[in-house]
């Protein structure tokens, strides 16, 4: 602190231009009081370091309390680094959730509640500025409404506060995301957190299929509270199980297949070569975990944003065929790689899943169970006149603990008008997505802006069959589309000719 001082108190206090007549006068008065204040810093600091050392002598537990207090404090008026900690979270916070009554919540949203006081501090102290507009706001807004407002025809009311509580933390998600991440740096510090969880995550997918290990821990503090750290609990056996991390298969693939579109995106905005083939390897670990998960619908549908982003990358329509081949051929040899000690087994599996066999849900095979879930969750819907089950009222009659499919899922509990509120969310983003990209001329954000393309075009495929829409995930990666629609908006009018793949010929990559 004490050199930091030393460099800043002079300029910062006296705010002097060093280079003007004025200020050359009164150097000798100016860098004696900076002495000054330098002097009385130092001797502050001091004596709460010497009075801090003894309150820890007579007694630690207070000190220790005191010192967690203040790191709590000093991340209060920093909301960027509760955004951090929410980013780091994100991933495996499935895998300690915290139950309160009767509603239970991952990690993930308690530091969301925390980041939300943070920025309301924030906020109040006028220290950061407010949070743009979206054009996508009022849907949003009205989608949040609508399902709050189901809950008074909900079938399931328990499951429904839930649902409504971590909607409601999921779109505040959206508006925190947009008023933090403002500049790219903050922009690549996120993403970059998120990608570096992810590749543990991916190592421990990787791993998965040669381990039997399994952990579940539960602290009850009363019969109403109580914490639950769950971490490999489906693993059956060590040569059978599809490869998972932090959580289930699903929710696995689902969240390496957005890193990979981040990983993706700063592929193709690193400048330096090293840096740039260390991303790559990155991407293919991420991949191979992905196809390690065999959850089908994610890998089609990452392909088909693959196919997206190709499409509208120059370099890469022009051997589009080509690139698509070696995709395929790169996945294949993923799976061959990944389940080599049990490929045979592997492979029955996956011909088993994909037979539509509906006669008995015991069974319980991967496309029969969904279309036999699809046809009770119409007849419910009919049975409803169309306002569906209420929020989380769907789930008592799914064979799954938690709903697996956010389109279906908002259908069967929202019924038509959510469902097309939904809709109208999703392609009204997309839509603003796209016009944004067409107006931009910076080229870093062109390229950021395809990429992220191509993973929204992945999640709208993949969420037929994957996660609950009260999940968190869809949210960030939505908050991160609206964040780079106000940077790439606000951008100054340059090519960024140093990015990689870049010609003076073709100008920008992106078509």
């Amino acid at each position: 602190l004490f050199f930091f001082f030393k460099r800043k108190t002079a300029y910062e206090i006296y705010q002097c231009d060093w280079s003007s007549d004025v200020c050359s006068s009164d150097l000798g008065y100016m860098h004696l009081t900076a002495g000054s204040v330098r002097i009385i810093l130092f001797s502050s600091l001091v004596l709460a370091g010497v009075l801090f050392a003894l309150l820890a002598v007579v007694s630690p537990l207070t000190g220790v309390f005191i010192v967690l207090a203040t790191i709590f404090l000093l991340l209060m008026v920093k909301p960027e680094y509760i955004l951090c900690i929410f980013v780091l979270s994100i991933i495996p916070s499935p895998s300690l959730s915290f139950r309160l009554g009767d509603i239970t919540l991952s990690t993930a949203y308690l530091i969301c509640f925390i980041l939300i006081l943070s920025w309301t501090i924030a906020r109040f102290a006028n220290t950061r500025l407010p949070s743009p507009k979206i054009e996508c706001a009022g849907v949003l807004l009205l989608f949040w409404a609508w399902a709050l407002l189901s809950l008074f025809w909900s079938q399931d009311l328990l499951t429904g506060y839930e649902d409504i509580i971590k909607l409601t933390i999921d779109i505040a998600v959206i508006f925190l995301v947009i008023s933090i991440v403002r500049d790219y740096k903050i922009l690549q510090l996120v993403l970059g957190i998120f990608i570096f969880v992810s590749f543990i995550d991916a190592m421990l997918t990787l791993y998965y299929p040669y381990t039997s290990f399994s952990v579940i821990k539960n602290w009850v503090f009363s019969d109403y509270a109580y914490v639950t750290f769950k971490f490999w609990i489906k693993n059956i056996h060590a040569l059978e199980g599809r490869g998972m991390g932090f959580f289930t298969a699903h929710g696995t693939a689902a969240t390496l297949s957005m890193a990979i579109a981040f990983g993706a995106s700063f592929f193709y905005s690193t400048k330096n070569d090293t840096k740039r083939f260390f991303v790559l390897l990155v991407v293919v670990v991420l991949f191979f975990a992905l196809v390690c998960t065999m959850t089908k619908s994610v890998i089609i549908s990452v392909l088909c944003g693959a196919a997206y982003v190709s499409w509208h990358l120059k370099p890469l329509r022009r051997k589009f065929v080509t690139v698509m081949i070696m995709l395929l051929m790169l996945t294949v040899l993923a799976f061959v790689l990944t389940r080599i000690q049990d490929l045979g087994t592997a492979s029955t599996v996956i011909a088993q899943n994909v037979q539509i066999d509906t006669s008995n849900l015991g069974k319980e095979t991967s496309l029969g169970s969904r279309i036999e879930l699809f046809k009770i969750g119409i007849e419910k819907l009919l049975d409803t006149g169309g306002l569906g089950t209420g929020i989380g009222g769907f789930l008592q009659y799914s064979p799954y603990k938690q709903m697996d499919g956010s389109h279906p899922a908002i259908l069967f509990d929202l019924g038509f008008i959510g469902f097309i509120l939904w809709i109208w969310l999703l392609l009204g983003s997309y839509r603003l997505f796209v016009t944004t990209l067409e107006k931009c001329k910076n080229e870093y954000f062109r390229r950021m802006l395809i990429i992220y393309l191509g993973g929204y075009v992945n999640i709208l495929i993949a969420w037929f069959v994957t996660f609950s829409y009260a999940d968190i995930y869809i949210w960030f990666y939505l908050g991160i589309g609206f964040a780079l629609v106000h940077m790439a908006s606000n951008a100054p009018l340059e090519l960024n000719k140093q990015l990689p793949f870049f010609s003076e010929k073709d100008g920008s990559i992106v078509i």
